[in-house]
């Protein structure tokens, strides 16, 4: 058998931590992009939900068509968010169908094949009053 002995000069040591220390560089350069786009990400979602704040409130009579519900979960680096959002599509008394979403499924309940009063500003569902059969 045939050991190697494996040895390095001085000059390719210094190579070696040269090469150590920029990827430990990337490494830190890569962890501050991830953060600051898990920054703006996040701000994304609340300027979304602040334009629909913005738009006048409108109070829809109709029926649930059809509702899906998003579960997803997203990693966001530091944490993990999880999306309760329901996706609910309405058509009103014309026949115009909207698709909302309900980021308060616990307590604006909706189920398909119901009929009611839906307030909506923008696509966001802020209330939900049923018909009483």
């Amino acid at each position: 058998m045939i050991y190697y002995l494996l040895s390095f000069s001085r000059s390719e040591l210094e190579d070696i931590s040269k090469y150590a220390s920029l990827l430990f560089i990337i490494g830190i350069a890569v962890l501050i992009l991830m953060f600051i786009f898990t920054i703006i990400k996040g701000s994304e979602k609340a300027k979304n939900l602040k334009s629909d704040n913005e738009k006048p409130a409108v109070v829809i009579i109709g029926k649930v068509l059809e509702k899906k519900i998003d579960n997803s979960k997203e990693n966001w680096g530091f944490a993990e968010y999880k999306n309760n959002v329901e996706w609910i599509i309405f058509e009103d008394a014309a026949g115009i169908r909207r698709r909302v979403r309900n980021t308060d499924p616990d307590h604006i309940l909706i189920s398909a094949g119901d009929t009611g009063k839906l307030t909506v500003r923008g696509e966001t569902i802020y209330g939900f009053e049923r018909d009483k059969k």
